[in-house]
């Protein structure tokens, strides 16, 4: 019983990195954009501003947010430790 580990899912149970690697330079470039309002001092001008220029860049905000501590799963890292999802960002 010692031996058992709390789960064997690796991050590729819930991700599917081969599709997020396809999609990266489009992601990228839209939090680039985004990028522009940090610091803005009238930050809803700003985001008309980019409103007005490509609307699309928007459509990265889910994955800005979809990170939540609730329900955190635990997964197996690239050593073989169990930690939980939210630590795995620690790790790059």
């Amino acid at each position: 019983m010692s031996q058992l580990q709390e789960t064997n899912q690796t991050l590729d149970f819930f991700c599917d990195f081969d599709k997020i690697s396809a999609n990266v330079a489009e992601v990228e470039m839209s939090l680039n954009t985004l990028n522009y309002l940090i610091g803005k001092d009238d930050l809803a001008k700003g985001v008309a501003e980019i409103w007005q220029r490509d609307p699309k860049v928007f459509e990265v905000l889910g994955i800005l947010i979809a990170v939540r501590d609730e329900g955190r799963k635990p997964v197996v890292d690239k050593n073989g430790n169990v930690l939980l999802l939210k630590a795995i960002s620690s790790l790059r």
